[in-house]
């Protein structure tokens, strides 16, 4: 058994949770006087073990699919804690009657799902349908783990009973979890999201985020986002609206975004820029048998790059390539928005993981300088998200504010 202090992952894809974390949730959450608290993938029990410090007269139910854990708070051993634990799949469309608990009785439900996707199972759709939430099958069959999480204690909850868990960075800003974060909002509301160090967990380095939803909340009020920093502070709230939320819940998207930048800002859409990215994945470039430009060709904060001496391949017009005037922005890595620059000459195919920016040329400099600049930089930054290697949508890109 785990120290409540430590965490870890396991071939499964979980991540355990710190006690500091696990007390921001709790403390996060409005729940008056919850006498029936969930915790589906408890893991060692960190969640109900911060819940019990709160609330000590609820019964506490805990599932996980191998472990049986010690959920009574070390400094509280002699209370008289009510605690029945359930060794089965969380994710089992049969949950609910497995374990005794009728769907729509919890009063609070608490969740730290594996940070993983699943394989898809013709059975997760009943779990999406008895949440209700109305969703693309095509966009739920590439979801992480989480959102189905999300649909089981959903159906478990009261109405206006309230669910805390910690998500991966996907699901609050990834592109392709639009319509999630839409069929939440569109039912329910997310009350609060909190922005955790990257250091959260031990071993690595996936980006985490808490978040409360309440079930058939009002789903006109604003999101609070918040950052909680390694020095173990709490940013300023900043709050968004349910339409903003779809796009992104990312607390640094829109910290970004204030200050000096105004909403009439022009940007590389509103500039009529083309954005592309390459057409070689890593493998096909290293059997391409011609150079192949890839993120490590662009060096961090070098703003310019000659691509003169290498050789052109044949049939070059049949690629994707970078010439003259492009403005080349890496799309994928840790750090993605130091790699910026402008081709001063000559001409190469580039990979997938490079977005070539074409600009009208009068305006082209001043738009690499921007990009450039410290705060274009930041804004790159606060739009790229992902789990361990990051990612810069496009459509993030084109909003970006440049002048």
């Amino acid at each position: 058994m785990s120290s409540p202090t430590v965490s870890f992952s396991d071939p499964l894809g979980r991540y355990y949770t710190k006690e500091i974390i696990s007390r921001l949730l709790i403390s996060e959450l409005s729940s008056g006087d919850p006498k029936l608290v969930l915790d589906l993938g408890c893991g060692d029990g960190a969640l109900s073990r911060a819940a019990i410090s709160r609330w000590t007269d609820a019964l506490y139910v805990t599932v996980d699919i191998d472990r049986s854990p010690d959920i009574f708070p070390l400094s509280d051993s002699g209370l008289a804690i009510r605690h029945l634990h359930h060794q089965i799949d969380a994710l089992s469309p049969d949950l609910m009657r497995s374990i005794g608990i009728a769907p729509e009785s919890v009063d609070l439900a608490l969740c730290n799902p594996p940070f993983i996707k699943p394989k898809w199972r013709s059975d997760y759709e009943s779990i999406l349908k008895a949440a209700g939430l109305v969703i693309d099958r095509k966009a739920v069959k590439h979801a992480s783990a989480e959102f189905v999480f999300i649909a089981q204690n959903l159906t478990s909850l009261k109405a206006r009973g309230q669910l805390g868990l910690i998500v991966p960075d996907g699901f609050v800003s990834g592109e392709k979890n639009k319509a999630l974060r839409a069929a939440i909002l569109n039912e329910h509301s997310i009350d609060s999201v909190i922005k955790l160090p990257q250091s959260v967990f031990v071993g690595t380095e996936a980006q985490a985020h808490i978040i409360i939803i309440t079930k058939n909340g009002r789903s006109e009020s604003p999101v609070k986002l918040k950052r909680f920093s390694s020095l173990h502070r709490e940013s300023e709230t900043i709050c968004v609206d349910r339409l903003d939320a779809v796009k992104t819940l990312d607390y640094d998207y829109y910290s970004a975004m204030s200050g000096d930048i105004e909403n009439d800002s022009r940007t590389l859409r509103s500039m009529g820029c083309e954005i592309v990215r390459g057409q070689f994945n890593s493998k096909q470039a290293r059997d391409a048998g011609f150079p192949v430009l890839h993120t490590c060709d662009l060096r961090p904060a070098a703003t310019l790059i000659s691509l003169a001496h290498f050789a052109s391949p044949p049939a070059v017009h049949a690629h994707i390539t970078a010439e003259a005037g492009d403005i080349l922005v890496a799309r994928v890595g840790r750090d993605l928005h130091t790699r910026i620059c402008m081709v001063t000459d000559g001409c190469m195919p580039i990979t997938d993981c490079i977005w070539r920016v074409r600009v009208p040329s009068q305006i082209r400099d001043a738009v690499l300088c921007a990009l450039t600049s410290p705060r274009g930089r930041e804004l790159i930054k606060s739009r790229a998200h992902g789990v361990s290697a990051r990612h810069l949508p496009r459509d993030y890109l084109l909003d970006l504010p440049i002048f």
